[in-house]
This record gives C-alpha cells, sequence and structure tokens, in this order.
C-alpha cells in the first residue's frame, strides 16, 4: 500500500490519496467568492502528483473570474530544495 499517487506506477501498487485537484478547486472557489484580493497558492514540487494536481485545482477554482491576474509559479530555495509556488 502506497501513501500518494506514485506517478507512473498507479496501475502496479494499491495506493490512497487525496483528491489534491479537487480540494484546491473547492478551497480556491470558496475564496474567489469571498475575497476581492489576490489569492495565492503553495502548491508543493512540481515533479510529485499532488503538487500538480493542486496547482490545477487552484487554476480551475480561480477560472476566468481573474482573468489578468494569475501570475506563473516561480521556483523558489527551500531548506536546499527546489519548490514552485505560484506567486501573487
Amino acid at each position: 500500500m502506497v501513501l500518494g499517487k506514485p506517478l507512473g506506477f498507479e496501475d502496479a501498487f494499491s495506493w490512497v490519496a487525496i483528491d489534491d485537484e479537487k480540494a484546491a478547486f473547492t478551497v480556491v472557489s470558496y475564496l474567489v467568492a469571498r475575497v476581492g484580493g489576490p489569492i495565492g497558492t503553495v502548491t508543493g514540487p512540481m515533479h510529485t502528483s499532488s503538487g500538480r494536481d493542486r496547482l490545477d485545482g487552484y487554476l480551475r477554482g480561480v477560472g476566468n473570474q481573474i482573468t489578468g491576474r494569475i501570475h506563473q509559479p516561480v521556483h523558489v530555495l527551500l531548506n536546499s530544495e527546489l519548490v514552485e509556488r505560484a506567486s501573487a
């Protein structure tokens, strides 16, 4: 049993994970409807399924409601590890 989606090996192992894309979408959609300012996200590393799915959910959640105000992810060095985050 693997905790988290094993990228490229989804069919080879039994695994369990939350739906990161849906969770990010739900939270961001809620905030977009209630917050007048920028909404940022820290997704985690883009080489993980969780990081990718969180960014996808964030982008889907902001959708056309914040057109032109979405910043591209930036690379940040944190504790000697390269991670990505979307800047606000």
